[in-house]
């Protein structure tokens, strides 16, 4: 049976660990991004036992965190029984997956986590519910509707120096791909420049690709809201995500949203009843850290994002 409410935390193939003991904590300086192979968190080369809070939630998360923006994450640490980052002067902990301020950092019950997930390569199957799994899901998506659960943006606000919409645009920048402007904050704009790059080498091969980005109208990208049905800032709002905007849907979904009402068993939708982008196309934005929403069980076909460590956390097989 496919557990679809329980959070899926990653549990990654082992991690080199350059611990330090120093005062407030064993701690370890942002990892180069030398230390990454093909992509990946390189293997632990001595017994997990010596890496003070190993065994402690959060263990790998921070670290794929740490890698994943070495420019940004100064420092990592074992701080207080938990794992916590520091981003400037600032901390943030680990928190049950909330990455909670310092001061903030029993206040985790009131929020939901940052999503981390073992993000699958290649296209998943359609899952198939039983009706006790879906009993659930309705209920949870009934308790979301009256209470819209709410992420804490502190960490990810001062990731991406992205606390107001004024400060957020300031980070964007105006790239194009295959034509089509779109803006993104520069982290992610500087990989959907190798995506473009990419792109316009499948096409001269692949039409199945290039007749699909013929039928693009526009691409959608920052856009300051909350993600839909909930009171967390959408990854648009950070400028890390973006949409295919088609010309002609032929009448195929892209959002479980626009067909939940219809259809009561919207997840389990086969792929050739959804608008869908070429698995080339898809392929080529995960080689460069953008993961595809189509993948979700609350699909959403359009989307890109970039979440480098996911990548990391869940290394290609």
């Amino acid at each position: 049976m496919i557990k679809v409410l329980a959070a899926l935390f990653i549990a990654a193939g082992g991690i080199l660990y350059s611990v330090r003991a120093a005062a407030g904590g064993n701690r370890e300086t942002a990892p180069a991004a030398s230390e990454a192979v093909n992509g990946e968190l390189p293997p632990e080369s001595f017994a997990p036992e010596l890496i003070p809070g190993a065994g402690a939630p959060g263990f790998r998360e921070t670290r794929a965190l740490a890698e994943a923006y070495p420019g940004r994450i100064a420092e990592r640490s074992f701080r207080d029984g938990d794992w916590a980052l520091r981003i400037d002067d600032s901390w943030y902990f680990w928190a049950n997956g909330r990455m909670m301020p310092e001061a903030e950092r029993s206040r985790w019950k009131e929020f939901t986590g940052l999503r981390f997930y073992n993000y699958p390569r290649g296209l998943p199957p359609v899952p198939q519910l039983d009706e006790q799994t879906k009993a659930r899901l309705r209920d949870r998506l009934a308790a979301d509707r009256e209470n819209p659960p709410a992420r804490n943006e502190a960490f990810l606000s001062h990731l991406l120096e992205a606390p107001t919409r004024e400060a957020a645009e300031s980070q964007l920048v105006r790239v194009t791909l295959m034509g089509f402007p779109v803006r993104l904050h520069k982290l992610a704009a500087e990989k959907l420049e190798l995506v473009d790059r990419d792109l316009k080498i499948l096409v001269q091969t692949d039409g199945e690709v290039r007749r699909f980005l013929e039928g693009i109208s526009h691409l959608g990208g920052f856009y300051w809201r909350p993600i839909a049905g909930t009171a967390s800032r959408s990854y648009h709002g950070y400028g890390l995500a973006l949409d295919f905007m088609a010309k002609d849907w032929g009448g195929k979904p892209y959002y479980w949203r626009n067909i939940m009402t219809r259809d009561k068993n919207w997840f389990e939708l086969p792929y050739e009843k959804r608008w869908m982008a070429p698995l080339a196309l898809i392929e080529v934005f995960e080689k460069h850290s953008f993961i595809w929403g189509g993948k979700w069980l609350y699909f959403d076909t359009v989307h890109f994002e970039y979440r480098p460590e996911l990548f990391l956390l869940n290394p290609r097989a």
